[in-house]
């Protein structure tokens, strides 16, 4: 007997339509399972693929410290990366550096208007150098590269533009689970069409900015497991 279809929430929309055109694909596997593996299949596409990008609300560069939070606003994503760091008094570009070649905290430079920035952790970003006392505040406006947290958090948006990809990536993980729906083969052909969609989402995530390299080089804590 067919497990009965649990809806989302009136409002919820992308994940209800995935799991629409999973069940009919996947007879006999748990709904609980399918969620799972398209809320994986979703965090991988963004942290690997750049699918998920927006500008965060400005962070103040106060001067009292070195290291400053990201705030998402959105409890459920999680910022893989900054893109770009834009300062907004001037609507300067800061330059990103490579945090093996950053300064540490105590040479950071202290006096001038936030130059350059950098990361060690996905939610935590350096400037420098960053404003004397008296001097400022300097507000920096964030360009970042987003993931779900769970299937609640997704935007419409998704939905219309990586619908199938997404279905892909489920079915590759999916037709490769033993039970009666194990089809390796057609796993190999969904697992080619999903990371051809992964690939252009990359392409066109560094295409939108030109300043940066992260996506291309995602760095150690962003991460995927390279599905």
């Amino acid at each position: 007997m067919d497990e009965p279809l649990v809806r989302f929430p009136g409002g919820i929309v992308a994940p209800q339509q995935w799991l629409d055109l999973l069940m009919p694909k996947l007879p006999n596997v748990p709904q609980d399972m399918i969620k799972h593996e398209v809320l994986s299949v979703l965090r991988d596409f963004c942290i690997v693929g750049g699918a998920w990008r927006d500008w965060l609300r400005p962070v103040e560069i106060d001067g009292m410290a070195y290291e400053y939070g990201l705030p998402t606003g959105n409890p459920h994503a999680e910022t893989v990366a900054v893109l770009r760091m834009t300062r907004q008094v001037d609507a300067w570009p800061m330059d990103p550096v490579p945090p093996e070649i950053a300064s540490p905290p105590e040479l950071i430079k202290i006096g001038g208007k936030p130059a350059c920035y950098w990361q060690t952790q996905p939610d935590r970003f350096y400037v420098d150098p960053i404003p004397a006392t008296g001097e400022g505040p300097y507000f920096v406006l964030p360009y970042v590269s987003m993931a779900p947290l769970d299937l609640c958090g997704i935007p419409n948006w998704f939905l219309s533009q990586y619908q199938l990809a997404i279905v892909d990536g489920v079915l590759a993980s999916l037709l490769r689970t033993a039970g009666p729906n194990y089809r390796p083969t057609d796993a190999d052909r969904h697992r080619a069409m999903y990371v051809a969609a992964r690939n252009r989402s990359r392409t066109r995530s560094v295409a939108g900015y030109n300043r940066a390299t992260t996506i291309l080089q995602a760095p150690y804590f962003a991460r995927g497991s390279q599905r």
